[in-house]
């Protein structure tokens, strides 16, 4: 059984995720919402946003 590929389809689903996404989060649209449903700040540090590092990543960032 093989299994054709359309990859003009994949990119061109890709691309609209990324510009359905990038609208919908936009504080203009959704932002707003879903920042305080999420509990979430607009602090642009991406280190808030994603929290604190595993135990193994910090531990590759302080090079020991």
């Amino acid at each position: 059984m093989t299994s054709e590929i359309n990859y003009r389809a994949v990119a061109l689903a890709t691309l609209a995720s990324m510009v359905v996404g990038s609208i919908w989060y936009t504080p203009k649209v959704f932002g707003n919402s879903w920042m305080k449903a999420s509990g979430v700040t607009c602090s642009g540090n991406a280190r808030e946003a994603f929290g604190p590092a595993p135990h193994p990543v910090r531990r590759v960032q302080r090079g020991s």
